[in-house]
């Protein structure tokens, strides 16, 4: 008790006053200030480890062992990366990282020295000095090499009026649209203004930032994530500015791209202990010039930060505190010291901290649990503040970890005493600090949660909040995205968005005071404006008949901004009658199905492989060693859950809540007006009479269960949505209904009610969990007059065919049978086991697919298939 009131003491020393009068690095003008949040904050983030080059075997490894389709090196990505860092920008905050952050392997850099892939730097009204002393682009970075060293840059006069300008165009071709990280970087000048004013221009709009130049620039330094096209691609540098001074402009890069660094050994190898090599501590002495100069080969974000921060300028003295001779303990040290660089050059960092998951199994399969580390070594950060602050940082940030966990899913978590050990990243930084080690990536039982969307995003809010209240303890949580998303269409080109507020039962100030509403057009990027609201509405006027118009929206309180909704869209038509409603029905997100009968345990991915939220970068490969006995020999012979590589560098398409827009567009090219709304607004309050059809996009939606082994109500059908298709049947409202375990999930949660509704009004009886290997379905002779032709859906394991959208991968369609009445529609072509039926309920037409139809590959023959069952259902009528 004396210890917690002391830290707690300690924790007074931070408590306001740091944020202090000052512009911050970097800051999206629109956004506003967060006055309860962490606005003006400047957090140094990272997860662990990295891709790095092993001198004594003369090649790039992991620094962990492969297992349960994880490594750490990268496993860790997802929290950090998309959680927890966008969770500390939406509250405000700056945060750096010392690894790519990027996903994106295209990558283009605009340079008044030399830009790459044809792309051009365009100088523009008004005068512009070069000077040397910048960056130039080298495609190969070898030892010693500072590519921010080789170049020079550009300097203007500031002006109240802008006055002169720099735009930098990339060259970004059609087949390489998509969202690019954008980083640029400027001049160090004692004469550097703090409000330097940067535009994106991006298919969404322009998007305007101010950065404060004062602060290092000759680095990367981030911006935003934009989506960019071979037309919409621009960074406009201005010299306006109310200070006087001068604006400095150096490169832009767009995009993450392919590691750059090349290595190979030194004339000493040396053991990955120390950096300091004692005599001891040589393995080898060799000469270099009998090996070649390898680079990884593998993109930038699988990289250790050693590489990408040689890459981003940073001092060789950082990075390779070795001199060059060992890369492992490089980059375990290069992260702390690359954190008080950044400090003594102007980033007023308040706190650090690392991300890791520990090794180790338990013999029972219990939780490991989650670990703080912190370092009072030395007594007293340089600011002659106590390094017990980095006790209250490490106590606050677990203590919210451990109590979100046991109230949500886990009542037994693991909550590991604190320890003081000088580590590195513990007490390497002259900041307050924390080393975390969440779970353990070894251990079975900790991994079924650490691969479960929900829990890395509970756990990242986790630290989140821990982090804001040991700033500021009377901070304001930002809230969650809101829920029961809707469109409707009110008359004309008018629509009516409504949603509710999501209450979050862990944390009491998470309460939305307004809400912002996004927009998009077509497939372009969401504009960088909102409309802001009070209310849980919103009537819009969509500017344009025939145009897809996608809708998000977020949450916002004094502490910041939610994670947006799902997405939603609508296109209408100036033709009469209703349009048709596309439901998201789709709101699954889980780890891949487990076993564990004793002997053998592990993930079956073959059965079940999850539900990734959006696209997830840190799937190694697929589990193949299943013997708990098994002994751990080697990284390369992990034993017990050691697992494959073949998703290294790929990229896995799970849940990205965009689905009614990605099935819109075939309704669009067919000239049928449509809206759209959630699962959970369907089944509350939807009047299914103001539609001409209704479609419901089921995706992989299947019972799980939860980690508290209570029901879950990510289900199929439930009772609410089933009397809903009930009334659409009474009112002759056609019925198209398309999902991987649409019978699966009735039948393994022994759904009586559900599984007589679908035999007795929607036609089809549930036969097989898998119908299919290949994706690959025909039509039925019987079916000739309603559905004819051959397609393709996203089922194969790895698959780079299918076009435009990338989207998930349907491991376990199901095979569904015609009930009595009904028709076969489809057949899989390799089991031959029925995929479709046809059924007319009391005169209303009901299509059922046990396959996801937003998931047919080539969008030329998914529209024909779309015409062919929309016209066997009464909605859609071919000009001749």
């Amino acid at each position: 008790m004396k210890r917690r009131i002391a830290l707690a003491m300690v924790g007074l020393a931070i408590a306001g006053g740091v944020m202090a009068e000052r512009n911050p690095l970097v800051r999206e003008v629109n956004k506003g200030i967060y006055k309860k949040g962490l606005s003006g904050r400047h957090i140094a983030l990272w997860h662990s480890h990295g891709f790095y080059y092993e001198a004594s075997q003369d090649r790039w490894e992991w620094q962990r062992a492969k297992t349960f389709g994880n490594v750490e090196d990268i496993g860790n990505m997802p929290y950090v990366v998309k959680y927890l860092t966008p969770m500390l920008e939406n509250a405000g905050a700056v945060v750096l990282n010392p690894r790519e952050r990027d996903i994106q392997k295209n990558c283009i850099v605009v340079d008044n020295d030399h830009s790459t892939a044809k792309s051009s730097f365009v100088k523009v009204a008004g005068p512009w000095k070069n000077i040397l002393g910048g960056y130039r682009y080298q495609s190969t970075l070898q030892e010693h090499e500072n590519p921010f060293t080789e170049g020079s840059y550009l300097q203007a006069n500031t002006s109240k009026k802008e006055s002169a300008t720099l735009t930098y165009l990339p060259n970004i071709p059609a087949a390489k649209k998509g969202e690019y990280a954008v980083y640029v970087s400027w001049a160090n000048n004692a004469k550097n203004v703090s409000n330097a004013t940067y535009r994106v221009y991006h298919t969404g709009g322009v998007s305007e930032f101010t950065v404060n130049q004062k602060m290092f620039g000759a680095t990367w330094q981030y911006l935003g994530t934009f989506t960019f096209d071979s037309q919409n691609a621009a960074v406009v540098v201005s010299n306006k500015s109310d200070e006087k001074g001068v604006v400095t402009s150096d490169a832009v890069r767009f995009g993450g791209g392919m590691g750059i660094v090349a290595r190979r050994p030194s004339e000493t190898i040396a053991k990955n202990i120390v950096a300091s090599l004692p005599d001891n501590n040589v393995i080898e002495r060799i000469k270099p010039n009998e090996f070649r100069w390898k680079k990884s080969g593998v993109p930038s974000y699988l990289e250790g930060s050693r590489y990408y921060l040689q890459a981003a300028g940073i001092p060789d003295s950082i990075y390779s505190r070795s001199k060059y001779l060992n890369d492992y303990t490089d980059d375990y040290q290069s992260r702390p010291h690359w954190v008080n660089f950044l400090k003594r050059n102007g980033i007023p960092i308040d706190l650090s901290l690392a991300f890791h998951t520990d090794a180790g199994i338990t013999p029972n399969d219990s939780i490991i649990g989650t670990l703080g580390i912190y370092s009072t070594k030395g007594e007293k950060f340089s600011d002659k503040r106590s390094k017990q602050l980095s006790a209250r940082l490490s106590q606050m940030v677990q203590d919210q970890i451990c109590s979100d966990i046991r109230r949500a899913y886990n009542s037994q978590w693991t909550k590991r005493p604190l320890k003081d050990a000088a580590y590195s990243e513990a007490a390497g930084p002259d900041v307050p600090c924390m080393l975390l080690e969440l779970l353990s990536h070894q251990n079975l039982a900790d991994m079924k949660y650490s691969l479960d969307p929900r829990f890395r995003f509970l756990a990242a809010r986790a630290i989140y909040k821990g982090i804001a209240r040991f700033i500021d303890s009377t901070t304001v949580i930002q809230p969650l995205a809101p829920n029961h998303f809707a469109i409707k269409k009110l008359g004309e080109k008018q629509v009516l968005l409504t949603w509710k507020n999501t209450v979050d039962t862990l944390e009491q100030s998470a309460n939305a005071t307004k809400y912002r509403v996004y927009f998009k057009k077509e497939d372009g990027g969401y504009s960088p404006t909102f409309i802001e609201v009070t209310g849980d509405s919103l009537i819009f006027d969509l500017p344009r008949w025939g145009v897809q118009y996608g809708f998000k929206v977020t949450a916002v309180n004094d502490g910041g901004e939610s994670f947006p909704t799902e997405e939603l869209s609508a296109c209408l038509f100036d033709k009469p009658g209703k349009p048709a409603l596309l439901v998201n029905g789709f709101t699954r997100l889980s780890a891949p199905a487990s076993f564990d009968n004793g002997q053998k345990a592990g993930f079956e991915w073959w059965q079940d492989e999850g539900v990734t939220d959006g696209v997830d970068m840190a799937f190694l490969g697929y589990q193949y060693n299943f013997d708990r006995a098994t002994p751990w020999l080697d990284d390369d012979n992990s034993g017990w859950g050691s697992s494959g590589t073949e998703w290294w560098g790929r990229l896995t398409y799970g849940n990205t809540h965009d689905f009614t827009s990605l099935e819109g567009e075939s309704y669009q090219k067919l000239q049928l007006s449509y809206v759209s709304c959630s699962k959970a607004a369907f089944e509350e309050s939807c009047d299914v009479s103001k539609y001409d059809l209704i479609e419901i996009l089921f995706g992989e939606q299947r019972y799980v269960k939860n980690f508290r082994e209570e029901p879950d109500s990510i289900t199929v059908f439930n009772d609410k949505l089933l009397a809903q298709l009930d009334t659409a049947i009474s009112r002759k409202i056609p019925l198209l209904l398309s999902g991987a375990y649409i019978g699966t999930d009735m039948v393994e949660r022994k759904d009586s009610t559900a599984i007589k509704f679908a035999e007795n009004k929607l036609g089809f009886i549930w036969r097989a969990n898998i119908g299919s290997r290949t994706g690959e379905v025909e039509s039925t002779d019987v079916a000739q007059n309603h559905l004819k032709g051959e397609w393709h859906f996203s089922c194969s394991a790895i698959d780079d065919s299918y076009d435009y959208p990338q989207i998930y991968r349907v491991e376990a369609p199901d095979a569904i049978e015609p009930a009595k009445g009904a028709i076969r529609l489809l057949r899989y072509t390799d089991y031959t086991s029925s995929a479709a039926t046809l059924y007319s309920s009391k005169g209303t037409p009901v299509a059922v697919f046990g396959f996801p139809l937003e998931t047919i590959k080539n969008q030329q023959k998914k529209l024909a298939f779309m015409a062919q069952i929309l016209k066997t259902l009464g909605l859609y009528s071919p000009k001749k």
